[in-house]
C-alpha cells in the first residue's frame, strides 16, 4: 500500500511539472516541486478540501512530499525505477491518469439545451399519461397463511396492523406501505393484481410471485408525472457526456490498429 501511494504521488509530481510552468514551492536536490504539483497532491489527499486547511497543516503535508521526493531519489539511485514491476505500475497509473483527464474535460464541455431536451424526452416520455399506485401488502411464505389473513380482513381487521404482525417483507414494520410506484417497478403478477383493484379494496385471493404470497391493498391511484427538466438536468448532462465518451472510444477503436499478440487474448 505504501509503495502504491509513493508511486501515485511521485507520478503526480513528475507529470504535473512538465505540463504547467508554475512558481516553485520547494527544491529537493535540484528537483523542483511546483505550486501546481503541490495543489494536486493536496487535493488528492484531502478529496478536494485543500482550501479549508490552515497553513500549518499545509506545511506539514509539504514536509511529507519532501520526504517522498527524497525516497524517490534514493529509489532512482538504487535502480528501482528500472524494475519491470515498477515500470508496469507507473505505465498503468499514467494511462489511468491521462484517460481520467480526458473524460473530465469532455464531461466539462458545454452540453446544448437541445441535447438535454432530447435526452429528457427520450427518458421520461413514457411516464407521461401513465398511472402510479399507492398500496400496501403483506408478504408471507404460505398460501394458506395469506388466505387466513384475507379472512381476518373480511372480518374487519386492520390491514396495516396485520402487515406489522405477519409480513416477512421489509415493509412489514411500516404496515406494508409501499408508497407510490409505477407498474414497471414491480414484478408483473404484482402489478397486474394492483391494477385490477379499486382504491380502498384489497385482493380477495392471494397473489403469488417469486418472493412468496401477497395480500395487497390499493390505497390510491394518480396520473404519473415525470420530474421537471431542471430537477434532472445534472443527471442528463452526465449521461450525455458518458454517451459521447463511449461513442468517441468506439470510433477510435474502429480506426485504431489493435494487434492482440498474447495467445489468450485472441478468441
Amino acid at each position: 500500500m505504501k509503495r502504491h501511494f509513493l508511486i501515485g504521488i511521485g507520478l503526480a509530481v513528475a507529470t504535473a511539472g512538465s505540463l504547467h510552468a508554475q512558481e516553485p514551492v520547494v527544491s529537493v536536490n535540484g528537483d523542483v516541486l511546483t505550486q501546481q504539483q503541490f495543489d494536486q497532491a493536496l487535493d488528492q489527499r484531502t478529496q478536494g478540501r485543500s482550501g479549508q486547511l490552515p497553513d500549518a497543516q499545509k506545511r506539514q503535508f509539504l514536509q511529507q512530499l519532501v520526504d517522498l521526493q527524497l525516497l524517490a531519489q534514493m529509489a532512482e539511485g538504487r535502480g528501482i525505477a528500472d524494475d519491470p514491476a515498477v515500470q508496469a505500475e507507473l505505465a498503468n497509473t499514467r494511462r489511468a491518469v491521462l484517460a481520467r483527464g480526458l473524460i473530465e474535460r469532455i464531461s466539462e464541455e458545454q452540453v446544448s439545451d437541445e441535447e438535454i431536451q432530447a435526452a429528457y424526452d427520450e427518458q421520461y416520455a413514457e411516464q407521461s399519461g401513465g398511472e402510479e399506485f399507492k398500496a400496501r401488502h403483506i408478504l408471507v411464505e404460505e398460501e394458506s397463511t395469506a388466505e387466513s389473513l384475507i379472512a381476518e380482513l373480511d372480518d374487519g381487521a386492520d390491514f396495516a396492523a396485520l402487515a406489522q404482525e405477519h409480513s416477512t417483507g421489509p415493509t412489514g414494520e411500516r404496515g406494508g406501505d409501499l408508497g407510490w410506484f409505477n407498474p414497471e417497478q414491480m414484478v408483473p403478477a404484482f402489478s397486474e393484481a394492483v391494477a385490477a383493484l379499486e382504491p380502498g379494496r384489497y385482493s380477495s385471493e392471494p397473489v403469488e410471485t417469486q418472493f412468496g404470497w401477497h395480500v395487497i391493498q390499493l390505497e390510491d391511484v394518480r396520473k404519473a408525472e415525470p420530474p421537471k427538466l431542471e430537477e434532472v438536468r445534472g443527471e442528463l448532462e452526465q449521461r450525455i457526456a458518458q454517451r459521447k465518451i463511449q461513442q468517441m472510444v468506439q470510433e477510435r477503436r474502429e480506426s485504431a490498429e489493435i494487434d492482440y499478440q498474447a495467445d489468450w487474448a485472441n478468441e
